[in-house]
């Protein structure tokens, strides 16, 4: 056989050898950006890169629309020595010329524990940073902070399973949570908040009134949402040991409710029957960042639907919210996805012109995360953003060109019901400063608008408010036409505690729709309103489900009227029995 000529042999080689590469290529997984896929009709792109947010893990808008991002330091120190060792920092970017990339970048504050979570509001930065909750302020407006506050401490750390938040509610409150790790809080009024179980709690602005809402033996509580009419929505792991491939959830929390799992520090609370479930179930996904899309720019299909970052899976998943009941159900898909190992989103969020921001954290974690197991600092995160492809331009999505300064409460009111979110938000912080001057205009558009979403703005601005007239209002709400509006009204007068709302919410305890009627039992515990009994009772009998037995039989424990609840042990509905036993 005639050997191969030098030449030749040596052209087969390089043929050989590029046939490898190549392969090895093809074979070698792709990263960052070229690892995401999106839906048809959906663009995905870098915002920022790792040199600009290399570990972030929640952020947040002021209303210039720069971007605060609570980011790691990249190393995993233990949790009880994070307060100890304080790395971590918030960061500001800002995108200087509306493309949709953040240019600047800069430290706004440092020397935190682990921040998870940020919010803007009333010109300030409040930061969970555990064991602390904590409110920053620029007061020369130069980009970094120069006053740092203390509201609250005393929140236990073991691991990232710790304090997240807070969330501002639609009723001016800000929400936090807390993983199963204890706590030993004193309050601003000087009472001794001390326990184990995981919570959520929430509290007024200045950190006073702090109390704790629900509930129970899960291990890590993350982001919340607030639908329109004040319902709350939440991400958690573990509310059962992993099995049947199922342990974390999505979450409707609701007032005094104690959800699994089962662990020893259920015993601190009061029991109104089974623990309450969840409303999706996932498998070890580890959601984090939750939002409730708002805007228009993703067609209406989407309006509505809530957008879950999910750690584990690398990917964020779409729900799609309905109505059950007392309570809610999803059909979930995924919308983003990743095949790069290391890319680990923790956060969505919606900008003002309608597009989604996903947080990436990297691959430094692996402190008590079961499936991340290799510390990898050097694999850097970033921000990516999701567009519709054939969204038309937004115009002014800040409404920064709208004339804010002679705005009178009527022109503030209109503006509830702005497409825009963020020009929605800010009409209405104005429209509480405004004060008893916007009641009038508030109330004309509760009664006259048709959209469900605006009549509820206008009631929470109303209830923010605060004023006998407003509050008024609020209860004139309470026999609104729509369930929404109504929802929203009963929560707000039970926040309040306003007890001449008692025979109005005594009468929605018949109410047609489920939800309704758990609002108007909720509240009607909030007030203490004693001559509700009967009619709580009455209501047992026809609970459709374990969230409308639970807001009946909790508002009964609160009014603490045992002669009704003896009486009512004759009962011929076993219902109205197991509310009163």
């Amino acid at each position: 056989m005639k050997r191969p000529s030098p030449a030749l042999f040596a052209a087969w080689l390089a043929t050989l050898n590029l046939c490898i590469s190549r392969a090895a290529d093809e074979a070698k997984p792709a990263v960052g950006l070229a690892s995401l896929r999106v839906p048809p009709g959906f663009t995905v792109e870098l915002a920022a890169g790792p040199e600009r947010a290399p570990y972030g893990m929640a952020g947040a808008f002021d209303d210039r629309g720069r971007l605060f991002v609570a980011e790691s330091s990249g190393k995993n120190i233990k949790g009880k020595d994070m307060p100890q060792f304080p790395e971590c920092r918030i960061r500001l970017l800002e995108d200087l010329n509306g493309d949709g990339v953040f240019e600047r970048s800069g430290i706004f504050a440092d020397k935190l524990s682990l921040p998870m979570g940020v919010l803007w509001h009333q010109g300030q930065l409040f930061v969970a940073s555990p064991p602390d909750f904590v409110r920053f302020a620029d007061r020369n407006d130069d980009g970094v902070a120069d006053e740092r506050q203390v509201l609250l401490t005393g929140w236990k750390v073991l691991n990232t399973a710790s304090l997240h938040g807070p969330y501002l509610g639609p009723d001016g409150w800000l929400y936090l949570t807390h993983g199963r790790h204890g706590y030993r809080i004193t309050t601003k009024e000087g009472e001794l908040l001390e326990g184990l179980a995981s919570r959520i709690w929430r509290c007024r602005p200045d950190g006073a009134q702090l109390e704790r809402v629900c509930g129970g033996g899960f291990d890590n509580p993350v982001e919340l949402i607030f639908t329109a009419a004040g319902q709350m929505i939440g991400t958690m792991t573990y509310f059962t040991d992993p099995q049947n491939g199922q342990r974390d959830a999505l979450m409707h929390w609701v007032e005094g409710g104690v959800y699994g799992k089962w662990h020893e520090s259920v015993a601190e609370f009061k029991h109104t029957g089974e623990l309450l479930p969840p409303m999706t179930r996932f498998a070890r996904i580890a959601p984090a960042g939750l939002m409730q899309y708002r805007g228009a720019s993703f067609g209406l299909a989407y309006q509505g639907n809530l957008f879950s970052a999910q750690f584990n899976p690398h990917r964020i998943q779409r729900h799609r919210l309905f109505t059950d009941g007392a309570t809610f159900r999803t059909e979930d898909e995924d919308f983003l996805s990743s095949t790069d190992p290391d890319f680990h989103p923790c956060d969505v969020l919606e900008d003002a012109d309608g597009s989604l921001l996903v947080i990436d954290t990297g691959g430094w974690y692996i402190d008590a995360c079961p499936l991340s197991r290799v510390h990898k600092p050097e694999v850097q995160g970033g921000i990516y953003r999701i567009r519709r492809r054939d969204a038309p331009p937004l115009e002014d999505p800040r409404g920064r060109r709208l004339d804010w300064q002679q705005a009178d409460p009527t022109q503030l009111a209109q503006r509830l019901a702005d497409p825009r979110p963020v020009v929605r938000d800010r009409a209405q912080e104005l429209l509480v400063a405004a004060g008893e001057k916007a009641v009038p205009a508030l109330a004309q558009l509760r009664r006259q608008h048709t959209s469900p979403d605006v009549r509820c703005a206008a009631i929470w601005a109303l209830s923010r408010i605060g004023a006998p007239a407003a509050q008024a209002q609020v209860r004139l709400a309470l026999q609104d036409d729509h369930v929404q509006a109504q929802i929203a009204a009963a929560h707000a007068v039970g926040m309040a505690r306003d007890r001449s709302a008692g025979p109005a919410l005594i009468a929605l305890l018949q109410h047609p729709a489920p939800a309704v009627r758990l609002a108007a039992a909720t509240a009607l515990g909030q007030l203490g309103e004693a001559n509700a009994s009967a009619a709580l009772l009455a209501a047992a009998a026809q609970a459709t489900d374990r969230f409308l037995e639970h807001a009946i039989t909790y508002a009964l424990i609160k009014l603490r009227d045992a002669p009704a609840a003896v009486t009512a042990l004759r009962s011929a509905s076993a219902k109205t029995r197991k509310a009163a036993l």
